[in-house]
């Protein structure tokens, strides 16, 4: 229950301009588009985000809310049920991307000296940290795949090259199958559901 995403390297260029250049950027395209004229001048990243819409390519039916992806959501969790029984565990897994300096840091909003003396006092409050993490999706998705690769390989002990269970397994023990699924919050963040 994974999504697949093809993605060219001119569309991963756009991954560090923040939300709101996306924005304004995709409002000035509107804005022709409604007057019937080309887009003259650019925004400066524009070349950047139209890249990064064409490079992208993914099924429709893959993502949840989908008639289609819902009938194969049912059918594959129906198939898993009947391959490895009933789900033994449920996991809800919500990393906030307020409570972490990491988004900060890698968004170059946060300098390494800071960090490497540890005053706490220059480093963005809790509000600044979920400002920076709406205004770099990249890095909060970037973060989030973190967290999501240390649940499967460490807590699930699970092989994601090998697409099996790790020989001694994780702490749940030796896992024969999981299913996951990604969604964002109502705050923007991304949280992932797993069936094991």
């Amino acid at each position: 229950m994974y999504i697949k995403l093809h993605v060219s390297s001119e569309a991963l260029k756009a991954g560090m301009i923040s939300r709101e250049t996306i924005r304004k950027s995709v409002n000035h395209l509107v804005q022709a588009e409604a007057r019937g004229m080309k887009p003259n001048p650019p925004p400066q990243q524009l070349e950047e985000i139209i890249n990064l819409r064409k490079g992208l390519r993914t099924s429709e039916t893959a993502f949840w809310g989908f008639n289609l992806s819902r009938m194969r959501a049912r059918h594959d969790m129906f198939g898993y049920i009947k391959r490895y029984g009933p789900p033994q565990l449920f996991v809800t897994v919500s990393p906030d991307s307020a409570g972490t300096y990491s988004i900060a840091f890698t968004a170059g909003e946060l300098s390494r000296r800071t960090i490497e003396e540890g005053n706490t006092h220059l480093l963005p409050n809790q509000a600044d940290r979920k400002r920076i993490a709406s205004e770099y999706p990249m890095q909060s998705a970037l973060y989030f795949e973190r967290v999501m690769t240390v649940i499967i390989e460490v807590l699930l002990g699970w092989d994601q090259k090998m697409h099996e269970p790790t020989k001694g397994g994780g702490i749940f023990g030796i896992v024969g199958a999981y299913g996951a699924a990604a969604k964002t919050q109502q705050s923007g963040d991304l949280h992932g559901h797993f069936g094991v």
